[in-house]
């Protein structure tokens, strides 16, 4: 969050390239910053202090009563004269200079939020429930999750009552959940997988891209949310990040 384009245009190409963080959206000043954190529910926030509209030190507070859980890195330009005051206040968890470099920013989002090596994640198989309408569709999502090998495709659903019947029957720990399905959407299978197999991770991978949709199906508990037209691109990251305890929502 901060107000110069070319600033969060940095940011986001050297995290996204550098790390397994995905960056699901940015804002140019305080409110928008405040609503758009709310929307997708973010786990960390990156936040210039001298946002237009709301300082840094103003949105922080209000997610902090938000989202107990979030962390909040401040950057600033003045971030060594005010980093310790504001650190001490539990406002931000870390404040860095601009200066400090990109480099240092991914050391502190890392130290923050730490992502286990890919090795830990590929020790034990992830079994996998592929569900979708689009009989082509499951097909390619198949083929994709085969290249890697821990990834196993246990079962597979084409309509929403089927798609309850087989998480029930198979506890799997990834879902990759439709929306658009038969018999029942896939908004409310999520609502009842949450309860009847609550260890399953639920990832929606959809063509619908409205920030409301992203933000029901985060309520409802899902991990992750990625938009079909950037599949290719993004499913990997959103089940690396989902096994390591984060959620992942496709740039829309």
């Amino acid at each position: 969050m901060d107000d110069s384009a070319a600033v969060r245009g940095a940011i986001r190409q050297f995290v996204e390239d550098t790390t397994r963080f995905r960056v699901c959206d940015e804002a140019s000043d305080g409110l928008a910053a405040i609503q758009k954190a709310k929307d997708f529910c973010c786990e960390l926030v990156l936040l210039h202090i001298g946002m237009p509209q709301k300082s840094g030190v103003e949105i922080a507070s209000e997610l902090r009563l938000a989202l107990p859980d979030i962390k909040i890195v401040g950057f600033s330009t003045l971030a060594k004269e005010l980093g310790e005051e504001l650190v001490a206040s539990k406002a931000f968890d870390a404040v860095l200079s601009k200066s400090d470099g990109l480099t240092k920013l991914v050391e502190t989002l890392k130290s923050l939020m730490p992502v286990p090596p890919m090795e830990l994640l590929q020790l034990s198989t992830v079994r996998i429930l592929v569900v979708d309408d689009f009989a082509l569709f499951r097909q390619f999502v198949v083929g994709l999750l085969g290249k890697r090998p821990e990834l196993q495709v246990v079962g597979e659903a084409s309509d929403g009552l089927e798609a309850l019947q087989r998480a029930v029957e198979l506890r799997p720990d990834l879902i990759l959940l439709d929306i658009g399905l038969p018999s029942l959407n896939g908004i409310e299978v999520a609502r009842q997988t949450r309860s009847l197999v609550p260890e399953s991770k639920i990832i929606f991978l959809t063509q619908e891209s409205s920030a409301d949709v992203v933000q029901e199906a985060l309520s409802l508990g899902a991990w992750g949310y990625v938009t079909k037209t950037k599949a290719q691109a993004d499913l990997f990251a959103a089940v690396d990040a989902v096994l390591a305890g984060m959620t992942f929502v496709s740039t829309l």
